[in-house]
């Protein structure tokens, strides 16, 4: 059994845009001088799914090959494991932090209940609802 780790590549050309209110001359300053990074940014990519307007409102200026590197599959595993890992303990604390609030409002509750003379005078509590989805 191979421990070879497989990644797979692929390149794509996309075209590459600069709206009209976009002077050209800002994404080729930002190329001579280096700031390849800004000048990409300053371009956008156009899909088939975007506004049928776009074309209308955008100038073509070129394209970018795009070079995609996927992970092999296992570390693809092991960080969607880590990722559902830190979602779960996201989602205790949260649980938690909700029990506390409400043991709290219990304890408020039972507390005045010891109290006649708060519930005789007509006394309110105060109870806040949230609309979050917790089950308890």
């Amino acid at each position: 059994m191979s421990t070879e780790k497989k990644t797979r590549e692929f390149s794509v050309d996309v075209p590459r845009w600069v709206g009209y209110d976009w002077q050209i001359g800002h994404v080729l300053r930002a190329i001579d001088q280096g700031q390849h990074e800004q000048a990409m940014n300053s371009m956008s990519t156009y899909s088939p799914a975007a506004s049928s307007d776009f074309s209308k409102s955008n100038i073509k200026v070129g394209f970018a090959t795009v070079k995609v590197t996927i992970a092999d599959e296992q570390t693809i595993l092991e960080r969607t494991v880590d990722a559902l890992r830190a979602e779960k303990a996201k989602a205790r604390a949260d649980a938690q932090a909700k029990a506390t609030e409400i043991e709290g409002k219990i304890q408020k509750l039972l507390a005045i209940g010891h109290d006649a003379s708060v519930l005789s005078k007509g006394g309110a509590v105060e109870i806040v609802e949230d609309d979050d989805d917790l089950p308890f």
